[in-house]
């Protein structure tokens, strides 16, 4: 470590030496200038532009230096007054979304009064500028072809052969399915994984990734609970109610026709999703839940618009290993406008086209009970029965435990299974002492997920993350 740090000093020194010049010349110069990687000046403005005091027991200047990416930064170098000789070195980059005259600025002068030679620089920057520059590029040659003339002839040919690929997916689902019911579900949970993952394969064959999906998370049921028949059933049922209704879409309305093709996995373009009518409100962050599949994440986020009361999901996706380009805050609110993707339902897939944070956050406003949430669930199933994780938000309610499980109870006496973790239902009295709070839960069937909730105004959730 201390070698590396010797070899950081003499970079920074070099650095220093050439962008900066001696300290003496630094604190002459109001400014000085180095080329950047595309030939422009970059100005240094020597003032002291902090937020926090001068320290006198140490020198300060900025410099710059090229990273390995090609591009140049600026930092801050700190050095002990009166220092002599070779010195340790320390790089000190701040959390991201930090920059240097913060608390990595902090930290490098403290290092400095202690005798180190320091630099604050934004390190998380400079990886973040790079992946920026390469979408941009590849930005850039996306909306080159998108440009070029589209030939109508070959695209109809190309979506019709998926089409066919599709359709020959679904009637071999169809037999499967069959030959499950004949047989009964007896033997499914012993065979869960081989039964599922081998008909999901056969769904990507067929370009239908919605279906295997679908299929994925009935391999993911609990087969030691009690409900897991009832669970396997329902969906078994809304994966046939969707298999028949593609077969027989070309009688639907538009809308049902892009929701349906949006569940078997056909993409909706961003740029038509952000060309739609724009919904501008107050957005209250609900809920953020973390899913990995391969070497994929998945952040959805639940919103809530304070003036419209829509319901809105937000999915973000990165690679494992890297950082994801969206990052809201639950519990906070965003002024903003989402515009939804073509579908139908309650609580539809959304893009932001802007967004800010808003100065104040806000409690959504919730079913009074249980009996008026359960009915706002039946009409969000009403409306698409392909929902699924539908949000629900319920004032006035309390949990309980009941045996191994859960219950939420309200104040009318009425109650329903819910669950959740045995570590967030020790917090919830703990925040709560026992007394009604409001809630939000997602639903999905007869499971009722309790995630986030607000007592005396104060939001409180808890991770949730699935791999």
């Amino acid at each position: 470590m201390m070698s590396m740090c010797k070899t950081l000093a003499a970079t920074i020194l070099a650095g220093t030496m050439l962008f900066a010049g001696s300290a003496a010349a630094a604190d002459k110069a109001p400014s000085g200038t180095a080329s950047s990687k595309d030939g422009k000046a970059m100005e240094l403005v020597q003032e002291w532009d902090k937020v926090f005091p001068r320290s006198d027991k140490v020198e300060h200047r900025k410099v710059t230096f090229r990273t390995r990416y090609g591009t140049v930064l600026a930092g801050d170098l700190y050095v002990p007054r009166d220092a002599r000789g070779k010195l340790a070195a320390l790089a000190v980059s701040g959390p991201f979304g930090a920059v240097k005259e913060q608390a990595s600025g902090l930290y490098a002068q403290t290092m400095a009064e202690r005798g180190f030679l320091t630099l604050a620089c934004l390190i998380a920057f400079t990886q973040w500028f790079n992946r920026h520059l390469a979408e941009k590029a590849e930005k850039k040659e996306q909306k080159a072809k998108s440009e070029t003339p589209v030939d109508e002839a070959a695209q109809a040919k190309r979506q019709e052969k998926r089409h066919q690929k599709v359709l020959g997916g679904i009637s071999d689902l169809e037999v499967w399915m069959k030959d499950l019911v004949r047989n009964g579900f007896l033997n499914v949970p012993e065979r869960a994984y081989t039964l599922f993952d081998n008909m999901a394969r056969r769904m990507v064959d067929a370009q239908a990734p919605g279906l295997a999906g679908r299929l994925r998370a009935m391999e993911a049921i609990d087969f030691d609970s009690e409900s897991w028949k009832s669970g396997l059933t329902e969906s078994m049922g809304r994966l046939y109610l969707l298999m028949q209704s593609y077969r027989n879409m070309d009688g639907l309305p538009e809308e049902w026709k892009d929701e349906i093709r949006t569940q078997i996995g056909y993409p909706q373009s961003k740029d038509n999703v952000l060309a739609g009518e724009p919904v501008a409100d107050s957005l209250l962050v609900l809920h953020k839940q973390s899913r990995k599949v391969n070497d994929i994440n998945t952040d959805i986020y639940w919103f809530y618009g304070k003036e419209s009361r829509l319901f809105a999901r937000y999915l973000s996706f990165a690679v494992v290993g890297t950082f994801s380009t969206e990052n809201w805050i639950p519990g906070s609110a965003y002024k903003g406008a989402l515009c939804f993707y073509n579908g139908t339902g309650t609580c539809r897939r959304a893009l932001f086209r802007e967004s800010v944070l808003a100065e104040e956050n806000f409690v959504p406003a919730c079913s009074p009970a249980l009996k008026q949430a359960a009915a706002v669930y039946r009409t969000a199933m009403l409306t698409n029965p392909f929902f699924e994780d539908v949000p629900l938000l319920v004032d006035d309610v309390r949990v309980a435990r009941n045996g191994k499980d859960y219950t939420l109870l309200d104040n009318a006496g009425n109650a329903v299974r819910v669950a959740m973790p045995e570590e967030t239902f020790i917090d919830i009295l703990a925040i709560t002492g026992g007394n009604p709070f409001a809630s939000l839960v997602i639903v999905n069937g007869d499971i009722w997920e309790l995630k986030s909730i607000w007592y005396n105004k104060e939001y409180h959730t808890w991770r949730d993350e699935r791999n």
